[in-house]
């Protein structure tokens, strides 16, 4: 919250206190609508054409919808995360991929990970999601 100038009658100078309060509201306001408005991009894949990354505020979500056009074996990248989406530490997820949980992995550098083997062709409908 803006620290706001007290506000009495009979102050000296009450109209520009009152003026710097809103230019201190004002500049408070438009910094919590950036932080809300949301960004997207696509991350970049080998493996699979759809996945969506969105920003909103502190919060990223990547949206994996598609097959994978080759196996992605344990340790090895899914794709690459842009810089202003990655995560400050790493986060482990479990993804619904063709009648299956499969477990990925994404990390502050930027990879998104296979944390086991997944076969060619896995369909993935999921969204991952997590704090910036």
């Amino acid at each position: 919250m803006a620290d706001l100038n007290d506000i009495y009658r009979g102050m000296q100078n009450g109209a520009e206190t009152i003026d710097e309060n809103f230019n201190k509201l004002n500049t408070e306001l438009e910094s919590t609508v950036d932080n809300l408005k949301t960004s997207s991009t696509k991350l970049n894949s080998d493996n699979m054409s759809d996945i969506s990354i969105y920003k909103t505020g502190n919060n990223v979500y990547i949206r994996l919808v598609g097959s994978l056009s080759s196996k992605v074996a344990n340790g090895n990248l899914i794709g690459s995360i842009p810089s202003g989406f990655r995560p400050s530490a790493e986060w482990h997820y479990d993804c619904f991929g063709a009648g299956e949980l499969y477990r990925v992995l994404v990390r502050p550098d930027g990879g998104l990970q296979a944390s086991q083997d997944i076969p060619s062709g896995t369909s993935f409908r999921d969204t991952i999601n997590y704090p910036i």
